[in-house]
């Protein structure tokens, strides 16, 4: 049981199936009481259909509210307005209606409430967790610890809570903020949405150094069908659910030296201490995406070949990522750069072992692609060289 009050909030516009699927999956979870508030905020599609449906739906855990609105209010503006319903709660769970919910969410939701709600650092807590790195294109691994939960520098919109005081503060920041350049720290992907309420949250958790709470085992998962944010549907965002009812989870204070956490680029942080660096002396970029950060410290962990001296090299193999560094695996996939020493490109990696390992690739099938990877390197360099001669005569 919470101390706190905590409303559940389904947010539709045109999409009455898709409304019913989610309410029907959060009827059919657990709560440890018949006292708990859903709200169902429907934007204005030109029909009746979506309001007849939560109409028609019975709620079984307490009292049931609708709200309509007289004019269309659009994506982001209708997520923001919803925010004003903290007003009432100390605790808002947000859904979207392209999601379901897993049987134990509620639980969940009342453990890391009870736990981070206080917390400064906390902006929210995600019911959904990541397995895809939205700005590398490739695949992502949260590292497992003796916790159920980690932390990743991303505000969420697949299933999120929102708390009072928290959101207040990105209510303010976000009213300042409304202008959106690009800029060092933050992904270019995400500055071009150009309907997105989310990446002004995500803008405000890199600014002000807020968190989210991830759990390992997600809570949530995304159909991604068409609506707002896609022409068509997708499955590439459905990700395993938790299964069954839990009682207890291992929660870590958020300034524990055990506790995982990761940057807006899902690099992990902390990694200084496995070079014997302070904090602050160590870009990580793993992945090779912060294009503009190459020099904003003195080191660099990056897997591009750059003209810096060369340290240390890694190699990809151990899962995740990181754990090719802590646990110190030779290899000519990543290098510790002295960005402040100018040196020439000697080194080099192997580009198709990146594909290879991100994507899990295997047996006859690599080999085959390995084969490609130098035919078409062989072809590209083939190109320049006649380009040269050509432009030489």
């Amino acid at each position: 049981m919470s101390d706190y009050k905590i409303g559940i909030l389904t947010i539709g516009y045109n999409r009455a199936n898709n409304l019913l699927r989610l309410l029907n999956s959060i009827n059919a979870a657990t709560f440890p009481t018949d006292d708990v508030d859903l709200l169902i905020s429907i934007d204005n599609s030109g029909t009746k259909d979506v309001e007849n449906a939560a109409n028609s739906f019975k709620w079984l855990h307490g009292r049931k509210k609708i709200y309509t609105y007289p004019e269309r209010l659009g994506l982001r503006k209708h997520i923001l307005k919803c925010g004003d319903f903290l007003d009432f709660y100390d605790a808002l769970v947000v859904l979207e209606d392209d999601l379901v919910v897993a049987p134990s969410f509620y639980m969940y939701v009342l453990m890391t409430v009870n736990k981070y709600i206080e917390n400064n650092n906390i902006a929210g807590i995600s019911l959904y967790t990541h397995l895809w790195n939205h700005n590398a294109g490739l695949p992502f691994t949260p590292c497992p610890s003796m916790y159920d939960v980690y932390f990743l520098q991303m505000a969420q919109s697949w299933g999120q809570v929102w708390l009072k005081s928290q959101w207040k503060d990105f209510k303010r920041w976000y009213e300042e903020n409304k202008e959106f350049d690009k800029a060092d720290d933050f992904p270019d992907f995400m500055t071009n949405w150009t309907k997105s309420w989310l990446k002004y949250h995500n803008k405000y958790c890199v600014t002000q150094n807020k968190y989210f709470v991830y759990p390992y085992n997600s809570y949530t998962t995304c159909f991604s069908e068409a609506g707002e944010h896609s022409v068509v549907s997708v499955s590439n965002f459905q990700v395993p659910m938790m299964f069954g009812n839990i009682e207890t989870l291992r929660l870590p204070d958020f300034n524990s030296n055990d506790a995982i956490k990761y940057d807006i680029f899902y690099e992990r942080q902390g990694l200084e201490k496995f070079f014997r660096l302070h904090d602050g002396e160590l870009t990580v970029d793993i992945y090779g995406k912060k294009i503009r950060q190459v020099k904003n410290r003195k080191y660099l962990l990056s897997s591009r070949v750059l003209p810096y001296k060369v340290i240390k090299t890694f190699a990809l193999q151990m899962r995740p990522q990181e754990q090719n560094i802590i646990y110190d695996v030779q290899g000519n996939d990543i290098f510790l750069y002295d960005t402040e020493i100018e040196a020439s490109k000697s080194q080099g990696n192997d580009e198709e072992n990146h594909y290879i390992y991100y994507h899990r690739i295997y047996g006859n099938t690599r080999l085959l692609l390995k084969t490609c990877f130098k035919l078409i390197i062989e072809d590209v360099h083939i190109a320049i060289i006649q380009k040269r001669k050509k432009y030489k005569k």
